[in-house]
């Protein structure tokens, strides 16, 4: 090998180690840089490709070239018409308030985005029901075992446990609590619905339970990228959802809730739209194309300590965790709310 092939390796090689050594620490909702790089691993084609259903049998399938909007703008969708909506206000209806975060009822198990919008059958193998015992099935879940979220508190595994069908994870007023993140990886587009309460009990500083789709395969940057579907502080009354994008942007609006309760949050990430939704109703619709990434995911679930020491005793339980297809032929855009807009550090 020449002099100058070898000079040009080593130049390549001290790049990589300087961007791993440098990466930023976590910021709020974001898992530790040392466990995303595990996820550096060098990925097939197929490792990142979209998932086209048939019930039962999952097919990897990259099908974004089929895709051909005609128009980026918002096409109407009709209201669903066989799920009951009379004792709740409507997203966007003059209950929301002006310019305000929408005010959405308790609306229970059966007020979902995949009923209301006939997202069909979801796939098994990339979702999670939690109807087994004891601990979060460890061949699709990594326990966190680190410090917390910005050096408060601990993330150790035996914060998470799965009892009578969902996952909790306790959070101590000492600041322990945990997170985890799938082993699955994502596809680039579909539907993901997840159900979740979180109790705070007791006095002291807030816990910041995150669910969130990261990054598959790439180091951690501060977060660009990645689009937290329900982000919120324990006993708040609001939900957020924040798409992070380059360079430091991110796209959110937030719901109206009462967190102790159960809710249902989804997200419809196409090539041209990402739709939130929040107990079966659209929230917000994000036409904006660079906060589209066209990445792969994994996923992430944590209660995250805002403070070293202490935090309200709280839990975050989750029922379960779906994938849905989009359909080949595409899917329209719901019309909703548009973001707010900012920048994060």
């Amino acid at each position: 090998m020449q002099l100058s092939n070898i000079s040009r390796l080593l130049v390549v090689l001290l790049s990589g180690c300087a961007l791993l050594a440098t990466a930023s620490p976590p910021g709020p909702g974001r898992p530790e840089p040392a466990l995303r790089a595990s996820r550096m691993q060098p990925m097939e084609p197929s490792k990142c490709a979209d998932v086209t259903p048939t019930a039962g049998n999952v097919t990897l399938q990259d099908h974004a070239e089929q895709w051909a909007p005609s128009e980026n703008k918002l096409r109407a969708v009709a209201p669903p018409q066989d799920v009951p909506n009379t004792d709740r206000p409507r997203a966007g209806s003059e209950t929301a308030g002006e310019g305000g975060p929408a005010v959405l009822g308790n609306d229970g198990e059966d007020y979902t985005a995949a009923a209301a919008y006939h997202w069909g059958t979801p796939v098994v193998e990339l979702g999670d029901e939690f109807s087994y015992g004891d601990i979060p099935d460890p061949k699709m879940w990594d326990r966190y075992d680190s410090v917390g979220n910005g050096g408060n508190g601990l993330r150790r595994p035996d914060q998470i446990t799965v009892q009578d069908g969902h996952l909790q994870i306790a959070g101590l007023s000492d600041g322990t609590s945990g997170g985890m993140m799938s082993s699955t990886v994502e596809p680039r587009y579909g539907r993901w619905e997840t159900r979740m309460r979180v109790d705070k009990k007791g006095q002291g500083g807030a816990y910041h339970p995150v669910i969130a789709l990261i990054l598959y395969g790439v180091p951690y940057n501060g977060g660009a990228g990645d689009l937290d579907f329900v982000e919120t502080d324990a006993g708040s009354g609001e939900a957020y959802i924040f798409i992070h994008y380059p360079p430091r942007k991110q796209d959110y609006l937030s719901a109206k809730l009462d967190l102790a309760q159960w809710h249902n949050y989804g997200v419809e990430i196409a090539p041209d739209h990402i739709t939130w939704f929040v107990d079966g109703e659209a929230v917000m619709t994000d036409t904006n194309p660079g906060a589209v990434t066209g990445s792969c995911w994994t996923m992430n679930i944590q209660l995250d300590a805002n403070q070293a020491d202490g935090e309200a005793p709280s839990d975050q339980q989750v029922d379960y965790f779906r994938y849905y297809p989009l359909p080949a032929d595409g899917a329209p855009i719901v019309v909703a709310q548009s973001p707010e807009t900012g920048s994060y550090t």
